[in-house]
């Protein structure tokens, strides 16, 4: 059985700090914000993120990595306008395409202090849909909330909109996940313990200089070799998802010291990031795929 890996990026608004003297919010709090301040695109960037996704299509073309795509609805226009043939991208890559909110909101209320009732978040997701729907002529087929969290509503609503799947959930584990079939299937994002700190499958550590490439490297071997040890006595025939998650705009921007790198630091992100995925490629009995390939 293969143990198959689906390159995630989250792609939203640059990041959440005052840049250039305006809040950008991808995490800031609606209680600090007005709404109206908060959904005006002249309000945020996504300078960070534009040139972090050009550089990661230059990757996954040259590798012919396949990739899976969770996109803030409200940046989508912005988007289209910055990079040729976005709103194609379907068509000329080899990837998947979803939703990742509205206006990057919390739907949980965690974060932010505040909750919608059903009806809000219907209408926050029938609006997302929408712009989604318009902007690439297909519906999207996957879904990740922002910030991870999720309502008790959420997946009622997403499996009202024929979503196939989710991958919101984060699940500790020594193992990779695997796929969870529900009322839609859930693809979680894993959290493995160590040593350290535990390690989460997004690329935030080696993006802000606190693990090394070969550290993240070992740990993902450490993962795919427990995984192949559990799947000799497993009689499930569930697959085995490992996603590798990251923000675009973490290639451009560092978040400890709240600034666009330089061009050296992003040729270093973009360089480090090649090379972890071309070790876990080389692993025996992985393969790369786009999430809607490996569903029942």
């Amino acid at each position: 059985m293969e143990i198959y890996i689906a390159i995630c990026l989250d792609i939203d608004r640059d990041a959440p700090f005052p840049i250039h003297g305006v809040s950008h919010g991808v995490c800031l709090p609606y209680h600090n914000l007005s709404s109206k301040i908060w959904k005006n695109p002249k309000n945020f960037t996504i300078e960070a993120t534009v040139l972090g996704l050009k550089k990661l299509f230059k990757i996954f073309e040259e590798f012919n990595y396949p990739f899976n795509c969770f996109i803030e609805a409200s940046i989508i226009e912005k988007l289209i306008k910055e990079i040729p043939n976005f709103n194609k991208i379907n068509n000329k890559t080899n990837c998947d395409l979803g939703l990742h909110g509205l206006y990057h909101e919390d739907l949980s209320g965690e974060q932010t202090g505040i909750k919608f009732s059903r009806e809000e978040e219907e209408s926050i997701l029938n609006q997302a849909y929408d712009i989604f729907e318009s902007s690439f002529g297909i519906p999207p087929i996957g879904y990740r909330a922002p910030y991870l969290k999720i309502s008790d509503n959420t997946f009622d609503l997403l499996s009202e909109k024929k979503f196939l799947y989710d991958s919101s959930q984060v699940i500790t584990s020594n193992t990779t996940p695997q796929l969870e079939n529900g009322l839609i299937s859930q693809i979680p994002v894993l959290r493995y313990e160590t040593q350290q700190k535990p390690f989460i499958s997004y690329f935030w550590t080696l993006f802000e200089r606190i693990r090394p490439v070969e550290q993240i490297v070992t740990l993902y071997r450490e993962i795919i070799d427990k995984t192949k040890e559990k799947m000799k006595n497993s009689k499930s025939d569930s697959p085995y998802v490992l996603t590798l998650n990251l923000h675009p705009w973490h290639l451009a921007y560092s978040v400890n010291d709240k600034r666009y790198i330089d061009d050296t630091d992003i040729k270093y992100n973009t360089e480090s990031l090649s090379k972890i995925l071309r070790s876990i490629s080389e692993i025996d009995n992985v393969s790369f795929v786009k999430i809607s390939e490996i569903l029942h």
